[in-house]
């Protein structure tokens, strides 16, 4: 019988480049009211949206902008907000990228700034982006060889998991709230979202995605202390998503915040209502989980040699998305030389990851808390704004996958001065981990046969070599598994130092 060499055409997914960097982004944008106005920053915070990804050869191209808030004081106690869209452009080096591959980008903020000088605010904001490169491949692998003498072989599977469609659209979100009469409300200064996605379903080519927008408002106050008023707003958000590719059955989800823009008027009865536009990219992606069964091994009892070769592949195997939550509170201390604390306004914090660490069952966190505190000072006067990094230590409930990137959140923010000198910060602190998990699996692409050498027969008793398996015994001396198990009862794995009957036959 003539030898034939069965194969199949499968697919797969491969990660085809990771990496991690950081870039900088400046802007400039003049202030009102003219160079001779002196100004003040009070605060600074900004936030990535990310417009565009385009893999070329050996790197990814991204597009976006940072939009950066600025609360400051310029020229009386009143305290304003600059909001400014600095674009940017940044091309991350990962070999092995080419055109058409599938990337998944997830960026941040860390250490927003702004510096007035000579009637222009400075604009400087360091982003951190992580970025991984998918590659979908067609491989001929070797499922079979008819047509060999005494073939022996060995299949192994395996679970991969594919990419099977993706689709994104726009939401536009309106939304109105009645604000409290105390404290009272001025006029409205800029507001920030932040969306959580609580389920994602669907089928025959589209998913629904749900989940809540928190908005934080600011506000200008018109009490005596009131330079500032923060009021915080919870909506459910539901948006379909068109899927173009093949059904799947693992569903998930990202949503960025593209716009966020809030204004109030007076209602007439001694109440004001702020109205709120949120616009959100709500992107949903499903993969399909499946088996895929490859041979292992192959070798011959008699005649040539057989050896298969293989190709390892790095197959995406699974993707895990974790979060976790846990109340958290610290004490700031003010710089040396700042006014006492009379009544704190507003905080924004930042925090950042420096080590993780798994202790039992918990993932214990080590950072730097970014907190930029506006208060009005005692025993009055003009709002004004401090910054400190506090390192903070924080457990959380689970453990953290391995080579995740990580996102850490501080939200639901309280702030109360203690002390003329110190501010206690109540906080919610979120983690929210994305990581990609790869198996290497050699895909058998072709079959060699050589002559063999001169064998003996008999029976034998063989040591095994270091790590040496029961198979690899039988494939060196040419025998069946079934043979050695037959031989060795009770015998489920060769060891080192205890020895395995061999029996070859001639």
């Amino acid at each position: 019988m003539e030898e034939t060499i069965l194969r199949q055409s499968v697919e797969i997914e491969r990660l085809a480049a990771r990496t991690a960097e950081q870039t900088l982004v400046e802007g400039e944008v003049a202030l009102p009211g003219g160079i001779r106005e002196e100004a003040a920053v009070l605060g600074c915070e900004a936030r990535l949206v990310v417009s565009g990804v385009e893999p070329q050869t050996d790197r990814l191209a991204l597009d976006g902008a940072v939009v950066f808030q600025v609360l400051y004081r310029q020229g009386d106690d009143a305290v304003r907000v600059l909001e400014a869209n600095c674009a940017f452009s940044h091309m991350m080096h990962m070999e092995g990228v080419t055109p058409g591959m599938r990337p998944k980008v997830v960026g941040d903020v860390q250490g927003a700034v702004a510096q007035p000088v000579s009637g222009r605010m400075r604009l400087r904001a360091q982003v951190d982006v992580n970025a991984c490169v998918f590659a979908p491949e067609q491989v001929e692998m070797v499922t079979g060889v008819r047509g060999v003498q005494g073939l022996q072989t060995r299949e192994e599977t395996c679970r991969v998991l594919r990419h099977a469609a993706s689709g994104s659209a726009s939401a536009l979100l309106r939304e109105e709230f009645e604000l409290p009469a105390s404290p009272a409300v001025g006029e409205t200064l800029y507001a920030r979202a932040a969306p959580y996605v609580r389920s994602v379903s669907g089928g025959e080519g589209r998913a629904s995605v749900e989940g809540d927008v928190t908005l934080e408002v600011f506000h200008a106050g018109q009490g005596e202390d009131g330079a500032l008023v923060v009021s915080r707003h919870v909506f459910p958000f539901e948006q379909s998503v068109a899927l173009d590719g093949e059904p799947g059955d693992d569903l998930r989800a990202r949503v960025q915040v593209q716009d966020v823009v809030a204004s109030s008027v007076d209602a007439g009865d001694g109440t004001r209502i702020l109205r709120t536009e949120t616009v959100l990219d709500v992107a949903a992606e499903s993969f399909r989980q499946e088996e895929l069964t490859t041979l292992r091994d192959a070798y011959t009892l008699c005649g040539d040699m057989l050896s298969l070769d293989a190709r390892p592949v790095a197959c995406v195997a699974g993707a895990q998305h974790t979060t976790a939550a846990e109340n958290d509170k610290l004490v700031m201390a003010l710089p040396a030389g700042a006014q006492p604390v009379g009544h704190v306004l507003a905080a924004l914090l930042k925090p950042a990851m420096v080590s993780a660490e798994q202790v039992g069952g918990r993932t214990v966190v080590e950072g730097l808390l970014d907190a930029q505190v506006v208060y009005a000072p005692a025993p009055g006067g003009a709002p004004v704004g401090v910054r400190e990094e506090i390192p903070f230590r924080i457990a959380f409930q689970g453990s953290l996958p391995q080579d995740a990137v990580v996102r850490m959140t501080a939200g639901e923010v309280h702030a109360d001065g203690i002390a003329a000198d110190r501010i206690e910060l109540k906080y919610r602190m979120e983690m929210d981990a994305d990581a990609v998990q790869t198996q290497s699996v050699a895909l058998p692409v072709g079959v060699q046969m050589r002559p063999a050498e001169a064998e003996t027969g008999g029976l034998a008793m063989v040591w095994p070599q270091a790590g040496e398996t029961l198979w690899d015994i039988a494939k060196r001396l040419r025998v069946t598994p079934e043979s050695i198990a037959r031989l060795n009862p009770g015998m489920e794995e060769a060891k080192p130092g205890k020895g395995v009957l061999v029996l070859k036959r001639l």
